[in-house]
This record gives C-alpha cells, sequence and structure tokens, in this order.
C-alpha cells in the first residue's frame, strides 16, 4: 500500500523487479488468502528433505550444500519441479526430524492448525513472495523525490539490500533509517496540509485480487520470461477493466496490488539479464550492461516512466 500511494503522488519507485522468495511455505490450496506459515530452513537444518512427487530427493546434484543451499537456489528448483510436474507443491518430509514438536512449536502448531502432523506425514511447500527489497527510492536519510515525503521499512528502496536481501537486515536497515528520518524531522518539521480527497483514481475490483496474485506467481514469481511476464501484463490489462462504484478499503488494496503488480511486470521486462532474485530463464545469466537501477514513476499524464540510473 505504501508504495502505490507513493506512485500516485509522483515518486520514484526502484529495484521493484527484485522479489525474494521463501522456498518453503505451508501449501495448503488456492482458498487460502493472507499470510501462510513459513517452514523455515532450519527444519532442513536438522535432517529434513525437501521430495517431488516421484518421491525422489531432487536438490541433490543441484548444489553442493543440496537442501541447504540459499534460498533463491531451491526456490527455483522447488518451481521448476512444480512446473514438471503440473503439482502446485512440492513435499517436505521432517518425519525423522528428532522431538519436532518442542524443536520447533510455532511450525508444528500451523501444521497441526491445518491438519498436518509433520511427525508422521510430509509437509506440502511451495515458495512464497517474502521481501521486496524495492521500493521508493529514498536517500541516506529517507526523503523520497517528493519533499517531505520519508519512507521506511519495506516499502522503501534504500539500496541496502542491492538484489537479493540478506537474513534479517531488513531489522537493521528499518533501525538505521528510522532514525535518521526522525533526525531529520527534527530539524526540518514540514508544515502539515490538509489532506486531498483523491477522486480522480479509478479504483478495482477486490474479486481482481485471487487471478492477480495467480498470475503474478505463475508469471512474474521465481522464475520469468519474457514470454511469461507480457502473458501476466496482458492478465493486469484485462483486470485493470474490473472496476468498482464503491470506495471502500477492499477495493484501495485491489488498486494498490494492482499498481505494484504492474510496476514489478515492468522492471522485470526491462531487466534482460538475472541478478539476485530476479531470474530470467531466457536471459540466464548476470551482464555488466544492467549494472544499474531500474527506477520508475508516473508522469502528470498517468503514463510510465523508467530509467536507468548508474549504481554507485
Amino acid at each position: 500500500d505504501g508504495v502505490a500511494l507513493a506512485l500516485r503522488a509522483g515518486a520514484e519507485v526502484a529495484d521493484v523487479e527484485f522479489i525474494q522468495f521463501h522456498p518453503t511455505v505451508l501449501w495448503r490450496d488456492l482458498a487460502n488468502r493472507g499470510q501462510q506459515p513459513l517452514i523455515s530452513e532450519a527444519v532442513r537444518g536438522e535432517g529434513a528433505i525437501l521430495l517431488n512427487h516421484k518421491n525422489e530427493q531432487f536438490m541433490l546434484g543441484k548444489h553442493p550444500q543440496a537442501d541447504l543451499a540459499p534460498r533463491d537456489v531451491v526456490a527455483k528448483e522447488i518451481f521448476n519441479q512444480m512446473q514438471e510436474s503440473g503439482q502446485p507443491h512440492v513435499w517436505l518430509d521432517a518425519m525423522k526430524v528428532k522431538d519436532f514438536k518442542n524443536r520447533f512449536p510455532t511450525i508444528y502448531a500451523s501444521c497441526i492448525a491445518n491438519e498436518i502432523d509433520p511427525t508422521k506425514e510430509k509437509i506440502p511447500v511451495a515458495p512464497a513472495s517474502h521481501y521486496a527489497s524495492g521500493g521508493v527510492k529514498v536517500d541516506l536519510n529517507g526523503q523520497s523525490s517528493i519533499a517531505g515525503l520519508y519512507i521506511c521499512g519495506e516499502s522503501a528502496c534504500t539500496g541496502a539490500h542491492g538484489a537479493n536481501r540478506l537474513a534479517s537486515n531488513s531489522l537493521l536497515e528499518g533501525l538505521v533509517f528510522g532514525a535518521r528520518i526522525a533526525a531529520a524531522l527534527a530539524k526540518q518539521l514540514p508544515a502539515q496540509e490538509e489532506p486531498i480527497y483523491d477522486t480522480n483514481t479509478t479504483l478495482l475490483d477486490p474479486k481482481i485480487v485471487l487471478p492477480l496474485q495467480i498470475s503474478m506467481s505463475e508469471g512474474a514469481g521465481v522464475m520469468r520470461s519474457e514470454s511469461s511476464l507480457q502473458k501476466t501484463l496482458q492478465t493486469l490489462n484485462e483486470l485493470s477493466k474490473l472496476t468498482s462504484t464503491e470506495p471502500r478499503i477492499e477495493s484501495w488494496e485491489a488498486s494498490n496490488l494492482h499498481l505494484l503488480a504492474t510496476a514489478i511486470v515492468k522492471s522485470a521486462l526491462t531487466r534482460k539479464e538475472s541478478r539476485g532474485s530476479h531470474w530470467r530463464s531466457d536471459y540466464p545469466q548476470t551482464s555488466d550492461t544492467w549494472l544499474s537501477r531500474i527506477t520508475s514513476k508516473i508522469d502528470d499524464s498517468g503514463n510510465w516512466k523508467s530509467d536507468l540510473e548508474p549504481v554507485q
């Protein structure tokens, strides 16, 4: 919501194509909405293994660390297995993990709440969007391209995460930039203005959320290509026609999701390489040609404008 609000206000965003995926989220079905329980890699650290629908330990030979490979490597291979099998998940076998209930009480409780006993049966898992390394472009004081608009946390793009965030680095980023924003505001607090009621934005029907999520997961998720991204962009264009006549919270949320999804897809189409958490099957290599940040904004005419900014 924060990134979409800033975009509508005319702020620049950067690096929005870099979405980190957690490889193992508990899979239920498409009817389950909202945040799903994470099955931490610590479970694999205790001996759990990933299996495909042929009961094969598919990470063997894919990376020297096999099931303990970095998140993006595991997520990509799980996605490949799902594509090959046509199934919406793979399996995590944790039945040999000793004292699972006490070692991982929160994960155990989440599984039991979803009618899965991880000590007796395999856990269905799939990759899921976990962290956005990009966001509203800000300077070292959290100032966006709009005077008086400061951004902190996951809505901001400070550049601290590059193309692939290190685990827990976002906590430090929030602490540092939160303090810097407070210090900047203490020196010069922008004058307060009366809020302006937005009567120009066309809101979308909340019913677009599920097809949007499915399209983004399939075409702009773990693995991307020109064709998959163009297909997703076409779906987003079609969904933009399903408008809402009621300015309720759900309509704003759907509209914000659609706006941010559009920004992600357009940036992912622009970056014709694989780098960090951005994987393109048609451009599998990293290229020095793309040692730049992609910045985007909506101009005064309502059109998307993108630029390349050298990394400093």
